[in-house]
């Protein structure tokens, strides 16, 4: 992995070159990067920072299925990330999250820290809607009408929860149905 030092001298260079009204980052790495690369910044641009789901819950559930390096990972690195994320929320000028239920969870993963966390949902492109019927996808799909389906299109890791996802559209299997 690179250093931050390395991506903050990127982002310094960037931030010379050219004036930019804000700096975006979702990530405690990229932030860290930021933060570094805005110090010393006379007139540094607003900093924004999304977050999709607090880390430590995110760093949390992908260690717990790491055995042994995972609960060491979590002891050591838990404390760690909530630090990154809190100095992260204080630095920046905005927190965007996409729900009431992330600005909550961000308030018991830092409490004491007083943030007007900024609501704005994932948008809706209405040309995504849906034309076809249920039925009539499947069919085009040459998918089964009579039992359940999952389709996603993501990385297989544990924390997006996919496993949880198709355990939910299992059928009994002593009944002789599946899922497709």
């Amino acid at each position: 992995s690179v250093p931050i030092g390395l991506y903050a001298s990127a982002v310094k260079a960037i931030l010379a070159e050219k004036q930019f009204d804000v700096v975006h980052f979702h990530s405690i790495f990229t932030g860290a990067a930021v933060m570094k690369a805005c110090r010393g910044i006379a007139a540094r641009p607003a900093v924004v920072y999304t977050v999709h789901s607090p880390v430590a819950q995110e760093q949390q559930l992908t260690w717990s299925r790491q055995g042994l390096i995972g609960l060491v990972n979590g002891m050591v690195g838990l404390p760690i990330v909530r630090r990154m994320e809190r100095r992260q929320i204080t630095f920046a000028d905005a927190t965007h999250v996409l729900s009431q239920f992330t600005a909550g969870e961000l308030s018991k993963e830092h409490p004491g820290l007083t943030v007007d966390y900024r609501i704005i949902p994932h948008f809706v492109y209405d040309g995504w809607t849906r034309r076809l019927s249920r039925q009539d996808a499947r069919s085009r799909l040459g998918w089964p009408l009579d039992i359940p389906c999952l389709f996603t299109v993501r990385q297989l890791r544990y924390r997006y929860g996919i496993d949880d996802a198709i355990e939910a559209v299992i059928i009994d299997h002593s009944e002789g149905r599946g899922f497709c």
